[in-house]
């Protein structure tokens, strides 16, 4: 599980990296709004890993007891 949610929390870096290259100041946009981005990033990785979680929770119920 540790291992997912590494992977998730990369994909989720990489793809703010890649938003922040498109634009044209998407560095200084990043270094005057440095609080906003953190706590975006980091709800947002919060989000989709609960969301994870809950799938393969529901996904191990489904499967039933072993």
């Amino acid at each position: 599980m540790t291992r997912t949610i590494a992977i998730y929390q990369i994909m989720a870096l990489m793809g703010w990296w890649i938003v922040a290259r498109r634009t044209d100041g998407g560095l200084e946009w990043i270094e005057e709004n440095i609080h906003g981005v953190v706590y975006i990033t980091l709800a947002t990785t919060m989000l989709f890993v609960t969301f994870v979680y809950i799938v393969q929770w529901s996904l191990d119920k489904l499967k039933g007891p072993k």
